[in-house]
């Protein structure tokens, strides 16, 4: 029988495409100022220019609020523990729509590629993940559903459906991906999940007009929508059952692969319970852990976590995504 594999994702697995947490601040206010400077980008450029100036007023605005924090993510946890929820939602709203405008002027990380052609298998004539892979994120973006598309040759919609990605819209049953932190997209005032088909445009204006033209048709109105995005601390019920879920997987997991993750202390709590809680002190079959990282070689998880180093196994080359011999 073959082994039950998970993955866990950090920004790392998706570096070549979109920016790590140390760049994000930076990248945000780059594109604020590009937006905001009329000179590189004319009104004449975009169907509803209003709607990219408030962009841009949004981008610097988190650009600026960001600062004097480590990353976004403790500027967001800050919002929360404060009870600044407004701009909490503007926060996320900003980020969602940021990490889309990236990903639709970028093709894929090609190593996500690589994964699916290893993994995915024919069932009928669907094509999906093996029972015993499962694929663990803490980023927002969408690379693993957008490189499936060319795999299952359907809309975006139907393909989060058929990878059984979580979270979207009338989810039932249990996943195969989760998004820890939840992903760029919206919820409408209907709470239905929304989120933009990949536009097939060229120029990164017409691309950044049908995201902005996507959102404007909310029926609450420009920008006055709940962004998808959803921190695993925040205890809302998306971040709840996104963690529950979780959970359950890693009771059953026997090999867990860790790519492009440093492990922050700022997660601690949830990576505890996926480290340890609900993996390495479950007993039953033996537990392995292949770190895959350029830089860091996982053993600082025997201090953080109380895991023996017999259970980690460094991989230092990085391109490709590993596949590990138990599949």
């Amino acid at each position: 029988m073959s082994a039950n594999v998970t993955y866990l994702l950090g920004a790392g697995a998706s570096c070549s495409t979109l920016p790590t947490i140390e760049s994000l601040t930076d990248e945000i206010g780059h594109l604020g100022q590009i937006l905001k400077n009329q000179n590189d980008t004319p009104p004449s450029n975009f169907k509803n220019y209003s709607l990219v100036e408030k962009l841009g007023d949004d981008l610097l605005w988190l650009w600026n609020a960001a600062q004097n924090h480590l990353t976004i993510d403790t500027l967001a946890k800050k919002m929360y523990l404060q009870d600044e929820l407004l701009q909490l939602e503007r926060l996320k709203c900003t980020l969602s729509i940021f990490f889309m405008y990236k990903q639709f002027t970028n093709r894929p990380d090609k190593r996500y590629d690589g994964l699916l052609a290893s993994l995915l298998i024919k069932n009928g004539p669907f094509v999906k993940l093996p029972e015993n892979v499962k694929i663990l994120t803490w980023n927002y973006d969408c690379q693993i559903e957008l490189s499936a598309m060319d795999y299952l040759e359907q809309s975006f919609q139907a393909t989060l459906v058929n990878i059984n990605s979580f979270p979207r819209n009338q989810f039932t049953g249990n996943p195969s991906i989760i998004h820890l932190n939840g992903i760029s997209g919206y919820v409408k005032g209907d709470h239905s999940i929304q989120i933009l088909t990949p536009p097939s445009l060229n120029s990164a204006a017409q691309i950044l007009d049908e995201i902005l033209s996507f959102i404007d048709e909310s029926n609450r109105g420009p920008y006055n929508f709940k962004g998808l995005i959803s921190f695993a601390w925040e205890q809302n019920p998306i971040s709840q059952k996104a963690i529950e879920f979780a959970g359950e997987i890693m009771s059953k997991t026997d090999v867990l692969i860790v790519i492009g993750y440093s492990v922050p202390f700022f997660n601690r709590q949830i990576d505890r319970m996926i480290f340890y809680d609900r993996f390495i002190n479950t007993g039953g079959s033996p537990k392995k852990i292949y770190f895959q990282n350029p830089y860091l070689d996982g053993t600082f998880l025997t201090s953080q976590f109380k895991i023996d180093k017999k259970f980690i196994e460094h991989i230092e080359d990085c391109k490709q995504f590993y596949i590990p011999y138990e599949l």
